[in-house]
């Protein structure tokens, strides 16, 4: 009996030495897990940062870096050769001081060189080596506006052809429609070869006609109003672009 429980105690401090010593090796192994972890994320975060912050200083400071790297030594240096080397310096010169590009009228300085973003609105001619301006004029747009606006003439300057058309069709229809309420009744008279004695329908035809044809002139003509109001709030405003999508000469 006692040889029994001594083999069974024997067996039962085995079994527990070996579970203690598997837990001890899983612990060991999750710690070493997590250790390698640890420096492959440390050593992943010190090569991603180097570049994260390069992107970021490529994003911010591109151009200031650009502007340091293609400093300006001559006024020939500012412009492409396309525009040639005579771009008079009115318009186009080197800041010998700052190395940077002076660009006015219609050039724009990019990455320190001056170019022609917008040339169908503002263009430089080699013939007359001067800014040529195609832009429209917001004062004669404007008394378009005011004059001649119902029959879409300051639409049709700037190129916006379907509203010209729009306002111009809608005059024609008013003036149609005037000329109707004049012949529509005298037509209806015409029309009505017998009278009833207990109702004029000749009467009754000339009323209808004249006030429908009255009130189709009053919407039209409300519409061509309104329309008036607005184009001079707008053009007044400048908020309209032409054709090519280039704002108006700011000259009213």
């Amino acid at each position: 009996m006692p040889f029994n429980f001594w083999l069974v105690c024997t067996c039962l401090g085995a079994l527990l030495l070996t579970e203690a010593q598997s837990r001890s090796i899983d612990r060991e192994e999750q710690s070493l897990g997590d250790r390698v972890h640890r420096v492959v994320r440390d050593v992943a975060s010190s090569l991603i940062a180097p570049q994260t912050e390069s992107a970021t200083l490529t994003r911010v400071q591109r151009s200031q870096v650009l502007l340091i790297e293609n400093k300006c030594v001559s006024n020939t240096s500012c412009v492409d050769s396309k525009f040639g080397t005579n771009v008079p310096s009115d318009l186009v010169h080197c800041n010998a001081d700052s190395g940077l590009c002076v660009c006015s009228q219609c050039f724009v300085r990019i990455d320190n060189t001056c170019e022609v973003i917008a040339p169908l609105c503002r263009n430089y001619s080699l013939d007359t080596m001067q800014c040529v301006e195609n832009r429209k004029s917001q004062e004669l747009t404007f008394l378009l506006s005011v004059f001649l606006s119902s029959v879409g003439a300051a639409n049709f300057y700037i190129g916006d052809y379907v509203l010209g058309g729009v306002q111009l069709g809608l005059l024609v229809a008013a003036i149609i429609i005037s000329v109707a309420c004049i012949c529509l009744p005298v037509i209806a008279i015409m029309c009505v070869e017998e009278e009833d004695d207990d109702y004029d329908w000749g009467e009754c035809c000339v009323t209808v006609s004249a006030v429908t044809g009255l009130v189709l002139v009053v919407i039209l003509v409300f519409a061509i109003a309104c329309w008036w109001a607005a184009d001079l709030a707008i053009f007044a405003y400048n908020g309209r672009t032409d054709l090519n999508g280039c704002p108006l000469i700011a000259d009213l």
